[in-house]
């Protein structure tokens, strides 16, 4: 009798556990629940009844998000400039591509406020480009200074979100998700390729 209550108990406690992993396992498979506050884009469609403009934000959220806008519209003109005389030049065609979704997913923060889209002139980016003078400067010395530019320029980039505009926007989880993306990949992906093209 014993024996038997002992099997049923480590029956039960299998069974259990293995109710609990399948609880585990369903709750993994279902979507986020995502707020207003947090959706990006198409993520907003699974808010109900969600209408844009979601809310009016302060006007140094408004201030921040116009610079970040600014500044990434900056570094896709001069990646575009270069793009367009060398097309397969690595890095900058895979990089170029990256910055222009970042373009986009900041203009859905726009369109999610109701906010005008910045129109102020785009320059002044610090990178000079080298000039092409015939038989003085080859595509292989052009693109290394060329990257040299870029590799201080990310490091300027990243430093200046990180400490005038990531701590203004704590509040704000989709801002502060599109610049976390930004300053990681600028980190993480773009500062290591303009390192390594340099040499």
């Amino acid at each position: 009798m014993a024996l038997g209550g002992i099997g049923y108990g480590v029956y039960q406690y299998q069974y259990e556990q293995h109710q609990k992993k399948l609880h585990e396992q369903e709750l993994a498979a279902k979507p986020p629940v995502i707020t207003k506050e947090e959706c990006i884009a198409s993520s907003c469609l699974s808010v109900k009844w969600l209408e844009y403009p979601i809310t009016i934000i302060p006007e140094e959220i408004i201030t921040v998000l116009e610079d970040i806008y600014t500044n990434e519209q900056l570094i896709v003109n001069a990646y575009n400039k270069y793009v367009s005389e060398f097309p397969l030049q690595r890095p900058f065609p895979m990089i170029v591509r990256e910055e222009r979704i970042f373009i986009e997913r900041l203009l859905s923060l726009f369109d999610k406020y109701g906010l005008d889209i910045p129109t102020k002139s785009v320059t002044g980016t610090g990178i000079i480009l080298p000039k092409q003078a015939t038989g003085s400067l080859d595509q292989n010395l052009y693109s290394k200074q060329l990257c040299k530019q870029w590799m201080e320029l990310e490091m300027r980039r990243y430093s200046l979100y990180e400490r005038d505009m990531l701590p203004v926007i704590q509040d704000y989880p989709d801002i502060k998700q599109v610049l976390t993306e930004i300053m990681e990949l600028s980190q993480n992906r773009f500062l290591g390729a303009f390192t390594e093209c340099s040499h």
